[in-house]
């Protein structure tokens, strides 16, 4: 199977970025910026699949490639108290992002049992390039803003142009063995297995600004000159700009992993009712980071965990249709290298230093879950679970203690732990019931989640903002739900589909600074096909985020127990709309 892929997609969005002196909510407001977003996306990919069966034994060979060349461009304005300047800035960031992945499997039949050995060796290269990602700040005193006669000037010390390159390289393997047999009259199961993943990744990134190449000699006229030609390079010269190397020891890291695991599970039937899937599951994980500071020629950061993790699955089948099961398992949730390098990367759109932790530890996970499940007929399903997730350490993403607003850095910590815990509620259901009408073709879909979450800092070190919030990220609920149509003849069909996820924190704050809260938003997708030359040829329309309503961020300072957007009592850190999607594509089948 061979494909190919081009895709190209522009669109523009529109920002608001607003911090306050303080933490009040009748705080004087800092800055007050609103952007213009304009992004281009270009796409090409490349699929090449083959396989060969013959007899007991399947090989297949399987690669993806996927290059990504990304361009951001944003436009600023807005007042900024702490200089009692209002400023233009424009930032272009471009990003080029490489996959290439392949893999050789294998699946093979054995004996007259059938055992099944499967395997599986992999390669992936990552690539990331930041060719030339600079920011031009103009400013102007607030006084001199309606006077023409002055003109808006660049802020040298602003100024910024950064250049990075990253490869990331990883190959590992899989072996799996099953064996079937038979046990009190019913088919049971052992399988074991094996993993391995090493994985190596080179970081390196330079940072500049603009000074004067020469104080004393400096032409001043040139911080008028707009934009496009401010720093052109007819301007650098003795009497004009130069370019200010501002790296940092930290702004390179080399990173290398390796992850060795094995495996033992039993899928044992113990009656016609009974059946219990169990295991356990050793993973050995270690990894190392060597980067620099100015202290500090060598920081190197090592860490190696053994995880025993265990796992249970019981089901008990009530009728043939209806299924009560309960399941325990443990897991891990690791940092990635960037989390963990001290590297700092200033983030233009969030007006923030974006900063790895050195300290960060992997995070263990119990797992709990009691569903009720039932299927009344194919296709639909009525479930009810009770779930709770406990985590020993969680990684979430923070604003560093001490930051202020113009000075904003957001990090990675680990609080002492968190619990989360709820109920869910899923259904799919025909609705032919609905005889002589277009209903009992439709298919009602959705789900309900409920979730309490909190977190312990006590004795952790860690300054936070509330005592007992949310874990960072977790919503208290989540809502999907769709209508599916769809006929044989006549080849018309429809889905409509409806999510909201509720308020979450995006980054916890401390004392002072308030946690920032996204706000929940209802996302509506609509789609509708039509099966056209004897059921060869499809049009298909799509509709993305119908509703188009506003993200916003926003930090409580009134009432820090309600946490929920409220329009009068909050105050907004960020807002945007992503926009309405809307497209046509034409398929045929020869």
């Amino acid at each position: 199977m061979l494909s190919a892929t081009y895709r190209n997609n522009q669109n523009i969005q529109y920002s608001e970025r607003i911090d306050y002196a303080d933490q009040g909510r009748t705080s004087p407001i800092l800055l007050d910026y609103k952007d213009t977003i304009y992004k281009f996306t270009t796409t090409v990919g490349a699929m090449a699949n083959f396989a060969y069966k013959k007899g007991n034994s399947k090989i297949a060979f399987k690669n993806l490639y996927n290059r990504l060349f990304d361009v951001t461009n944003i436009k600023r304005e807005g007042i900024n108290n702490d200089n009692i300047q209002y400023i233009k800035a424009t930032s272009n960031e471009t990003n080029i992002k490489t996959l290439l992945s392949s893999q050789l499997e294998g699946e093979h039949s054995l004996g007259k049992n059938r055992n099944k050995l499967t395997w599986n060796a992999n390669f992936a290269f990552t690539g990331g390039s930041q060719p030339d990602y600079h920011i031009s700040p103009y400013a102007i005193s607030q006084s001199d803003v309606d006077n023409k006669a002055v003109p808006y000037k660049v802020v040298l010390r602003d100024s910024y142009r950064f250049y990075s390159e990253l490869s990331d390289i990883s190959y590992g393997g899989t072996l799996n063995y099953a064996v079937p047999f038979k046990w009190r009259g019913e088919n049971n199961m052992f399988k074991a297995g094996a993993y391995y993943l090493t994985k190596t990744r080179d970081y390196q990134a330079r940072a500049f600004r603009y000074k004067a190449a020469n104080q004393s000699k400096f032409n001043t006229n040139i911080l008028a000159i707009e934009p496009t030609w401010v720093f052109d390079p007819s301007y650098m010269s003795p009497e004009g700009l130069a370019l200010d190397e501002i790296t940092n020891p930290s702004d390179q890291y080399k990173g290398n992993s390796q992850t060795a695991a094995g495996y033992l599970m039993m899928d044992n039937r113990l009656s016609s009712k009974f059946r219990v899937v169990w295991g356990l599951r050793v993973e050995n994980f270690s990894y190392n980071v060597t980067t620099a500071d100015f202290s500090n020629p060598l920081i190197e950061i090592s860490r190696n965990y053994i995880d025993w993790l265990p796992s249970i699955n019981l089901t008990y089948s009530l009728t043939a249709k209806t299924n009560i099961r309960l399941s325990a398992f443990q897991s891990v949730s690791r940092p990635d290298f960037r989390e963990v390098a001290p590297f700092q990367f200033y983030d233009f759109s969030r007006n923030a230093i974006i900063k790895g932790n050195s300290d960060l530890e992997r995070s263990q996970n119990t797992n709990l879950d009691l569903r009720f499940e039932t299927y009344p007929s194919a296709g639909e399903l009525f479930s009810f679970s009770l779930f709770a997730k406990y985590f020993d350490k969680p990684i979430e993403f923070v604003v560093q203690s001490g930051s202020v607003a113009s000075n904003l850095v957001l990090t990675y910590a680990n609080p002492n732990s968190a619990l989360n815990y709820g109920a869910e509620f899923e259904f799919r259901k025909r609705l032919s019931f609905f005889e002589n009408s277009f209903l009992k073709n439709v298919t009602a879909f959705g789900n309900l989640a409920y979730i309490f979450s909190s977190i312990d800092f006590e004795n952790s070190g860690i300054d936070v903002y509330e005592d007992g919030r949310p874990m960072q990220g977790q919503s208290p609920y989540i809502i999907n739900g769709g209508l599916q149509y769809g006929t044989e003849k006549g080849g018309m069909s429809f889905s409509a589909l409806v999510n909201r996820v509720g308020h979450r924190i995006a980054f916890a704050g401390f004392q002072g600074y308030p946690d920032v809260y996204e706000n929940g938003r209802t996302v509506v997708d609509f789609q509708i096909a039509k099966k056209v030359f004897k059921d060869q040829g499809e049009f298909r329309l799509n509709i993305s985020d119908l509703l188009n309503q506003k993200a916003i961020f926003y930090q409580n300072t009134n009432d820090i127990t309600k946490r929920a957007y409220n329009n009068n009592d909050d105050r907004i850190w960020n807002s945007y709309s992503y926009g309405t999607s809307f497209s046509l594509a034409f398929s045929y089948n020869f």
